[in-house]
């Protein structure tokens, strides 16, 4: 399994024999708590 910080725009991903093409990517850090993509 790919790590949450491993996913870049324009990446295909393979979930459940089906293919995903990542368009946009967020990653959160809100004040003390954790990241959240």
């Amino acid at each position: 399994m790919i790590q949450a910080t491993q996913i870049k725009r324009g990446m295909t991903i393979k979930l459940n024999n089906e293919l995903y093409r990542v368009f946009s990517f967020q990653h959160i850090t809100p004040g003390n708590w954790r990241g959240m993509v």
